[in-house]
């Protein structure tokens, strides 16, 4: 032990503490993901490796690996490692061979008609319309039957209602490093691109505190033209697998 006491002179209990925060910070930006686990495993063998073993006897290694991992891991949780950054996936789509309507590309939704959505253990979500309150979501509790719109009316937000999907645990507690999405399909299973799951980008997943999700028309072009959609609710989990959780049908677009 007094060999370990020797070993963590002021500067290096500066680094542990620098490590401390760069792990806390990978977890508030990023949540329970690979990246997080990495980043503080990594550091624990770096720590366990300098203190119990005689690796580093050139300190100018250590000092290199250390400050290389303690850059990594201030740029992953700001995002600033293009492709690697877990919150955000690079959109290097080629839309070019999609179809497009109104100048939106389409691609084939995740799911079709005949895939049956199953809830994930310990969650809930609900499909609901509501009237239209500007930049944000509407409360379920404010919810209505509405279930036609008006395709002018949700491209300029004059529509009095928008839809809702709101996700959250059902016992209330954090959705910390899952993400959330809904593909608005229409009738030949279409939707744009952009809110597919194999092309969604960017894409944030959920911090620390956050206890819900809400994904609402009027917060991206879903609709592209008039006609009857469907809506299909997915949940990202924290290995990155997408889980197509509910569908509400019969959502009628007119001019």
């Amino acid at each position: 032990m007094s060999e370990i006491k020797k070993k963590l002179t002021l500067v290096m209990i500066i680094l542990l503490l620098l490590a401390l925060i760069s792990v806390v910070l990978v977890f508030i930006k990023i949540g329970f993901v690979i990246w997080f686990w990495l980043v503080l495993v990594v550091w624990l063998l770096i720590f366990l490796i300098y203190l119990f073993t005689e690796i580093f006897r050139m300190m100018i290694i250590f000092w290199i690996i250390s400050l290389f991992w303690l850059v990594f891991s201030f740029l992953l949780s700001f995002g600033l490692i293009a492709g690697i950054h877990a919150n955000k996936s690079s959109d290097n789509t080629d839309t070019s061979g999609l179809q497009k309507v109104n100048g939106i590309s389409l691609s084939d939704c995740t799911s079709t008609m005949s895939d049956i959505p199953r809830m994930m253990d310990g969650w809930k979500d609900t499909i609901y319309s509501a009237p239209y309150i500007g930049k944000g979501s509407n409360e379920v509790s404010n919810a209505n039957d509405v279930r036609t719109f008006s395709y002018k009316g949700l491209v300029d937000k004059s529509d009095p209602n928008s839809m809702h999907v709101r996700f959250e645990k059902s016992d209330g507690s954090y959705i910390t490093g899952f993400a959330t999405t809904m593909e608005v399909c229409n009738q030949d299973n279409k939707a744009n691109y952009s809110y597919v799951t194999k092309y969604k980008s960017p894409e944030s997943v959920a911090g620390a505190t956050t206890v819900a999700s809400i994904n609402y028309f009027h917060g991206g072009k879903y609709i592209f033209a008039p006609g009857t959609y469907r809506i299909d609710a997915y949940i990202k989990d924290s290995s990155g697998t997408w889980h197509l959780v509910d569908r509400m049908t019969g959502i009628t677009i007119t001019d």
